[in-house]
């Protein structure tokens, strides 16, 4: 890999409109954007800093409380719980077959047994264009 000329990639990161908008994101300065992107580049072997933060600090900067271990099993057993007993209800699939429409009988349509007072509400939507 090339090494870059650090100030020339400096010109080119002020100069992109995306550099703003990061360093935003990222709640950082563009001058400390640009130096951390410039210090990676310049330096293409060096690994990014890996934090841990104990629970205790988390709290103490407003993090909520982590669960302890007795508290997240304890979720867990009551999620497995809740599924088995979603699965087992009185309308399993097995129980229920489908819906034949063919074992019902055929529909004819009777124009004599029309009602009166339905055929002229038709009619009227007819000649109104669809509207009472």
């Amino acid at each position: 890999m090339t090494q870059r000329d650090p100030e020339a990639l400096r010109a080119k990161l002020l100069a992109d409109p995306n550099t703003e908008r990061i360093a935003k994101t990222l709640n950082v300065s563009v001058e400390e954007y640009i130096d951390t992107v410039l210090t990676y580049a310049v330096n293409p072997g060096l690994e990014p800093e890996f934090a841990t933060i104990s629970d205790e600090n988390l709290v103490k900067m407003g993090a909520p409380k982590p669960p302890s271990i007795k508290e997240m099993v304890d979720w867990v057993e009551e999620a497995v719980e809740v599924s088995a007993v979603h699965e087992r209800t009185d309308y399993e699939d097995s129980k229920v077959g489908p819906v034949d429409l063919g074992k019902a009988p055929p529909v004819e349509a009777r124009p004599d047994e029309v009602r009166p007072e339905l055929k002229e509400l038709a009619d009227k939507m007819r000649r109104k264009g669809g509207k009472v």
